[in-house]
């Protein structure tokens, strides 16, 4: 096969085959080996499979899937949800509790206490009262206990702690949801810088193998030695090999793209086009002011637990046996108050540990806010530079495509070397490239 023969992308409609150019009487060097044009046929075909199973999307439709498949947003929504969890932790404490007990019991022996026998001792007649059972020989009872937090400041805290902490959660959930899709977007764009290289390199492709027939044209009216036709099949070669390996790392974009959708098949993103954003606030610097709130508020819950505790309390129990009042049922109430002291000094270990976290979190804070300033500065001025170069490669492209068209009429015509037209053609190609490259930056 003639390794000048035209590379069609896909889905474009077969050109009509021309008439063959007569070929001169001198021998030309061979233009290739079979075995590579073998695989070069194979590698095409394999690029066609794949981009005819490869899905296309749009940056919605594939931002939408990110949210439902990917596993690592999956893990930040549960960690949110075990925050949540947290919080309803944290507010029972401060809620009534109700506690009840039953049970039976049964002894070896009966204890009554009776005062009849004592009483017929004395010569006064008194009423004899009933027995008191002081252990009864079995029993059934119930007992229901209700408490009532009145003031407990370490509880306060650790609720106020636990809602901070669903604050750092939401925020980081947030934060790695706009880490992902900014992923996508940069490999959708990624993509597109790709398939602007396919495009450059096929146009390459096309001017090579134009200059090609040319030359065998000017060969075989003998305008140009045998070695222009030789050169022209060379840059041939070489533009089918840059084809093919921009064919490849697009189809690999793609297949990285269905991976980080969480999808098996390979994946093409369809970027819109969009304004400059605005300068909102930045994900990752709302989680780090987050977590340096939380953080604070558990100092703040373990310097509570230094204070006392003060809880109201009713009890109500039944039995089946008679207390030793003669009744089955009996109440209490009463309002407890408990301070501890000393236990060893595991608050003072929390109290420090608490404030070592506490400080580490706002030392990170004021360290994201402060790169996230330099990152948007950055940004902008990479941004300006980006626009002008853009618009200094358009007008570098325009000059090196009336350089290529200038040089290949001088060949055709006889007045420019086939190496000079090569040149020029080589800069067009290059002029392309480079405008496409700096207009997806």
């Amino acid at each position: 096969p003639d390794p000048r023969e035209e590379v069609l992308p896909v889905g474009s409609p077969t050109p009509p085959v021309a008439a063959p150019t007569p070929q001169p009487t001198t021998t030309q060097p061979p233009r290739g080996s079979y075995p590579r044009h073998a695989a070069c046929s194979v590698g095409r075909m394999l690029l066609l499979v794949h981009a005819a199973l490869a899905a296309d999307l749009t940056l919605a439709d594939a931002l939408a899937a990110l949210r439902v498949d990917n596993p690592d947003l999956a893990q930040a929504r549960a960690r949110v949800a075990q925050a949540r969890a947290a919080v309803g932790q944290a507010r029972g404490s401060l809620l009534p509790t109700l506690v009840a007990a039953g049970g039976y019991t049964r002894n070896d022996n009966e204890a009554v206490l009776d005062f009849a026998d004592l009483l017929d001792q004395i010569p006064i007649e008194i009423d004899t009262p009933d027995p008191v059972t002081i252990q009864p020989l079995d029993s059934w009872s119930g007992t229901a206990t209700l408490t009532v937090p009145l003031v407990v400041p370490s509880a306060w805290g650790q609720l106020r702690a636990a809602s901070a902490a669903v604050d750092a959660a939401t925020a980081t959930t947030t934060n790695a949801e706009l880490t992902l899709e900014t992923a996508v977007v940069r490999a959708a764009a990624l993509q597109q810088l790709n398939a602007g290289i396919v495009a450059a390199a096929r146009h390459a492709l096309d001017a090579a193998q134009a200059h090609a027939t040319a030359a065998d044209r000017a060969v075989a009216a003998g305008t140009w030695p045998a070695l222009s036709a030789t050169q022209a099949a060379t840059e041939v070669l070489r533009r089918q090999s840059e084809l093919a390996q921009a064919e490849a790392d697009l189809a690999q974009a793609e297949r990285a793209m269905g991976t980080l959708l969480g999808r098996a098949e390979p994946t093409h993103v369809t970027l819109p086009t969009v304004d400059t954003p605005d300068g909102d606030a930045a994900p990752e610097l709302v989680a780090a002011e987050a977590q340096a709130r939380a953080a604070n508020a558990r100092h703040t819950a373990a310097a509570l637990s230094y204070a006392p505790l003060l809880a109201a309390s009713a009890t109500g129990t039944a039995s089946t046996a008679e207390f030793i009042t003669g009744e089955n049922t009996a109440w209490r109430v009463g309002v407890n108050l408990s301070w501890t002291l000393f236990d060893g000094g595991a608050r003072e270990a929390r109290l420090a540990d608490a404030s070592a976290a506490a400080t580490i979190a706002d030392a990170a804070a004021t360290s994201t806010r402060l790169r996230v300033a330099q990152a948007r500065a950055d940004a902008a001025a990479a941004l300006n530079v980006a626009r002008t170069r853009l618009d200094l490669a358009r007008r570098q492209a325009t000059l090196a495509a009336d350089a290529a068209a200038v040089a290949q009429r001088g060949f055709a015509a006889g007045t420019v070397p086939s190496l000079d037209a090569i040149d020029a053609t080589q800069r067009d190609a290059a002029r392309r490239l480079a405008a496409r490259m700096d207009a997806q930056k």
